[in-house]
């Protein structure tokens, strides 16, 4: 996905609490990484299997 060249710097202002958007100032390219907090808890396998399932 790209952003048009006069939205771009909106995109890049955009508050996330877990994951962030990425943005290629050159191309508009828009990838988005999201993450997993475990504080309190530990890892597992339903952990990860709920993230996968999520972004996808």
């Amino acid at each position: 996905m790209t952003a048009p060249k006069s939205q771009r710097q909106a995109m890049a202002n955009s508050d996330m609490i877990i994951g962030n958007f990425e943005l290629d100032f050159h191309h508009g390219e828009i990838r988005y990484k999201r993450s997993i907090d475990v504080e309190g808890d530990r890892l597992s396998f339903a952990c990860i299997n709920n993230l996968v399932y999520a972004n996808a």
